[in-house]
């Protein structure tokens, strides 16, 4: 299609060779996805701890039918955990489809390239000063 010349794509993301942009773009997703990744699990596996801790305490003054209601909450918890890690998982793969669909780059895409492209460059630039590797734009 009529995609946008490679020194327009430059000028305006800083890469002109749009595998380029499209690999940085997906190594950054998948990085960044990963991490939400981890952090939500954990969270989500310290939630149902105490929840599991709160429940073993109760159970020694319940009746069946508390202890019944506290199950069921424990499972609803654990079902709502799976729900999260399953969000950040899909808008992960949503975000990597986008940018390997998204390149036959038409105008109006160019500013979202843009955008995509400054973040790309501010990681790399926060990612040097924290390891003070030098940074190569």
């Amino acid at each position: 299609g009529g995609g946008i010349p490679p020194s327009v794509m430059h000028a305006v993301t800083g890469v002109a060779d749009v595998q380029e942009l499209k690999a940085e773009l997906s190594g950054m997703i998948r990085a960044e996805t990963a991490d939400r990744l981890r952090r939500t699990r954990y969270y989500a596996e310290r939630i149902a701890e105490k929840h599991r801790g709160d429940l073993a305490r109760k159970h020694q003054i319940q009746t069946e039918a508390m202890q019944r209601r506290h199950r069921s909450e424990l499972t609803a918890v654990e079902r709502r955990a799976k729900l999260a890690v399953d969000h950040v998982r899909l808008e992960g793969e949503r975000r990597l489809a986008a940018v390997r669909h998204g390149f036959g780059v038409a105008a109006k895409d160019l500013t979202a390239l843009h955008a995509d492209a400054r973040d790309v460059r501010a990681a790399k630039q926060r990612a040097a000063r924290e390891s003070l590797v030098p940074f190569d734009p």
